[in-house]
């Protein structure tokens, strides 16, 4: 067993492998003062993006480059805030379109007041989600907010800074640095194990933790949380090779808004396994494994993009080992 690639992001650092575990000469590169030894990023807009600390604080990121802190790899879609000056914040009236779910946010003392197109207060870890039922919002701040936002989506995203217009932040767009043909060195095209810890702080849609592909939606094998309709809250293992065959393994309700969720999933050919924090693995067969030469964190790329959507919070970790590990190890890794 070669544990290959080992993404420690809440500790900033890494340990890629070259050698089995007995004996194996690890060099140890740090997060994010060395990320682009791992990780390619595109989120080319806003010049400025943010993530959060665990203790509440913010660290600011320039374009392109990964949004790590001690709580992990921050991972989003595409949001705009239609709030101004959004670092200094003001009482303002903002068009908004009408029969649309916003969640409207703010950081600092006080709260901010909703009316018109939306009602509701809004203050500090208590964000607004609503429909808007005409084209126009006003937000009347009281106290001393530090930051204010508002933007159509069904949970607050990390802040976007506006001055005199509103701002988009494009999606985080997060892969491994790729060898040749292969997602990243010393991946195995035969058979392999990640371990995924990931932690979702709000449901919504179906939220990839990872996706190897082959950089469209005819191979993949992906993980992570669907919700909505009958599958909601569900952990899945969703594997398809070239010739159509898939394989689902699906955790019923194995998800919780808020919850830390650690998922190995394993396969080499005919034998696959999916295990979710300790449980017993699920197993699936598909005769061939797919051809993969590209990892996606934190969303699933190319693959079903339509399907699936940005994790949209933080990955504590991933692993990577280029042998299928068995059943009970990897119930033992996901506890």
């Amino acid at each position: 067993m070669t544990k290959i690639l080992d993404l420690d992001f809440m500790r900033n650092r890494s340990y890629p492998d070259a050698a089995p575990i007995s004996g194996r000469n690890v060099v140890e590169i740090g997060f994010p003062r060395r990320a682009s030894s791992h990780l390619s990023v595109v989120r080319a807009s806003p010049a400025t993006t943010y993530a959060e600390n665990m203790d509440g604080t913010l660290t600011s990121f320039s374009v392109n480059t990964p949004r790590i802190t001690d709580k992990g790899l921050l991972v989003e879609e595409s949001r705009t805030n239609i709030f101004l000056n959004s670092f200094t914040p003001a009482t303002q009236t903002v068009t908004v379109t009408n029969t649309t779910e916003y969640t409207f946010s703010m950081r600092g003392t006080g709260s901010i007041a909703l009316t018109g197109g939306a009602t509701g207060t809004v203050t500090d870890g208590s964000p607004v989600t609503v429909t808007t039922t005409s084209t126009s919002v006003t937000a009347t701040l009281t106290g001393s907010a530090t930051f204010m936002q508002a933007e159509a989506g069904g949970h607050a995203t990390s802040p976007i800074p506006t001055t005199t217009a509103a701002v988009t932040r494009d999606a985080d767009d997060v892969k491994t640095v790729q060898i040749g043909s292969l997602p990243f060195s010393g991946f195995s095209a035969t058979e392999g194990t990640v371990l995924v810890d990931w932690y979702v702080e709000a449901l919504g849609g179906t939220q990839a933790a990872f996706s190897l592909d082959d950089g469209t939606a005819l191979e993949f094998i992906n993980a992570g949380a669907k919700v909505g309709g009958s599958v909601d809250a569900d952990v899945d293992m969703w594997a398809r090779n070239a010739s159509g065959t898939q394989a689902f393994l699906t955790h019923v309700g194995g998800y919780v808004a808020g919850q830390r969720c650690r998922q190995a999933v394993a396969w080499k050919v005919n034998d696959y396994a999916s295990s979710l924090n300790g449980g017993a693995p699920l197993t699936d067969t598909l005769v061939a494994v797919p051809t993969l030469t590209t990892l996606q964190l934190g969303s699933a790329g190319a693959s079903i993009v339509s399907a699936f959507t940005s994790i949209n919070s933080y990955i504590r970790s991933l692993t990577y080992y280029d042998t299928r590990l068995s059943d009970a190890r990897i119930q033992e890794l996901s506890a």
